[in-house]
Parts: structure tokens; sequence; C-alpha cells
């Protein structure tokens, strides 16, 4: 199973991720996300992958979850996500600034 933040940046970094034996439900798992800087989580109770993914599509700190194989779920423990970096470049020129004026050129934002 593949897991991506929702939000691209750092950002995504602080979140983990763990897979436990389901305490309320005897024979399921629970797959919990942790956001580490506030400790908010979101817990899900599963029996099988596939309905990990179903559930996964309208949580709003991560994508829905990708299957990869036929595995079962395993049991981790906090696994940090990781790979995000910041999307801004090391310098500014401006350049950077006209694609983004040119981007919201017309949008209007007090509406």
């Amino acid at each position: 199973m593949e897991q991506l933040a929702k939000y691209p940046g750092l950002g995504g970094n602080e979140l983990c991720i763990s897979i436990q034996n389901s305490t309320a439900e005897p024979g399921k798992k629970e797959m919990v996300i942790i956001h580490v800087p506030t400790k908010r989580t979101h817990k899900l109770s599963v029996a099988r992958v596939n309905e990990l993914v179903e559930k996964t599509v309208e949580l709003d700190l991560v994508k829905q979850a990708v299957k990869l194989g036929d595995t079962a779920l395993v049991i981790e423990e906090n696994v940090p996500f990781t790979g995000r970096t910041s999307g801004t470049p090391a310098t500014l020129i401006s350049h950077h600034f006209t694609m983004m004026f040119s981007v919201i050129s017309g949008a209007d934002i007090d509406s």
C-alpha cells in the first residue's frame, strides 16, 4: 500500500502512520494517521487493504491510498512520511513574481 500526504511541501513530512491491531474490533486493523506537531489523529478500522483504500478517499490529511500487490496489512509503528521538499526556489527572481501574477490575473479574490 502507498499513502501520500494530501498537501505538498514540507508539511507533508509532519505526518506519520501506524497500523496496529484494533482494540475495539477484534480481527481488524486500525490505521492511525498522526499530524505530529498538533498530535491530531485520524483512525480507520479496516479488515482488508481494499477497504482501507476505499475509506481514505475522504480524508483531509492524506490522498487516497493506492494498493500495491496483494499483501495483507502489516503492523507498523509511527512510520514518518518523507520525501516532501519546499517548493520555494533557492533564489526568487522577478520572473517568479510575473508567473504568479499572470496565473491569478483576473481572479475575483474578494468575492
